[in-house]
């Protein structure tokens, strides 16, 4: 069984998308726990009953990813048998391939996660990603790793997630990295597809300005305002194809496409 735990925010534009992929893309029994935060009641009820575990937030809050944790995690430790893995995923990445090429792999990796240099300050520091962690669920029966995933603790690189990398460290751990595969990049960070298996978008739910559009700013002078503005209009394109297109603007990304994109 694979417990998958996906926090949405402001949009549901992804989560149709996503849930697809899972039914393609995952060949065993698996159950997908989510908060759906920031989206009012229709949307809620909409979309409530396309999860095994669903709880909303409220319209307007101010709440963070971990505080979706504190309500989903109990609920994926309710539901864990050993032997059982653990998928967390942010809401805007999909699967592209079969789980399996990871799964199959846990038993001599223990903990898959992404690897974004480029999300860091200098690009040297290198951490396990949230946007994408697959563990063992013994983990969560047999250590206090949900408590250090339900806690904010800021790491060598700024990052609000160093709990994972303190917990990792204080068991004498290491994660799999999966590194970013793309052969076309439309953006350094955006756009991106790791080990050929998961797509994420990034800043999928938010204003599109990251660190590699930050340090544009500072190296050229260009207005933030106008490089969100940028990168807005070409995530809207990128999203209408992922809509309407997929499987040729995943080929594409991973230079595999001859044809032309509307």
């Amino acid at each position: 069984m694979i417990h998958i735990v996906t926090i949405n925010w402001s949009t549901d534009r992804w989560i149709d998308i996503q849930l697809n992929s899972f039914k393609k893309w995952i060949n065993t029994p698996y159950k997908v726990y989510t908060r759906l935060g920031n989206m009012d009641e229709k949307i809620y009820e909409k979309h409530k009953d396309k999860y095994f575990f669903c709880c909303k937030g409220k319209v307007g809050e101010k709440s963070h990813v971990t505080d979706g944790y504190k309500e989903v995690l109990p609920k994926v430790r309710e539901n864990l048998s050993k032997g059982d893995l653990i998928m967390f995923i942010d809401s805007d990445a999909f699967l592209i391939d079969d789980i399996s090429k990871l799964s199959n792999k846990i038993e001599e990796h223990m903990f898959f996660a992404a690897e974004e240099p480029n999300h860091e300050t200098d690009g040297v520091f290198k951490n396990p990603h949230p946007m994408f962690y697959l563990l063992k669920g013994d983990y969560f029966l047999e250590s206090d790793l949900e408590d250090y995933m339900k806690t904010v603790m800021i790491d060598e690189g700024g990052n609000w997630w160093g709990s994972v990398t303190t917990w990792l460290r204080k068991n004498n751990l290491k994660y799999s990295p999966l590194k970013r595969t793309n052969k076309v990049n439309l953006h350094q960070l955006y756009f991106a597809i790791y080990e050929d298996v998961i797509y994420h978008h990034w800043a999928g739910s938010r204003r599109m300005i990251t660190r590699p559009d930050r340090k544009r700013h500072e190296d050229t002078g260009e207005s933030l305002d106008l490089i969100a503005e940028e990168n807005h209009n070409l995530s809207e394109q990128v999203y209408q194809q992922i809509k309407h297109q997929k499987d040729d603007i995943i080929s594409y990304l991973l230079g595999k496409y001859d044809g032309e994109l509307e």
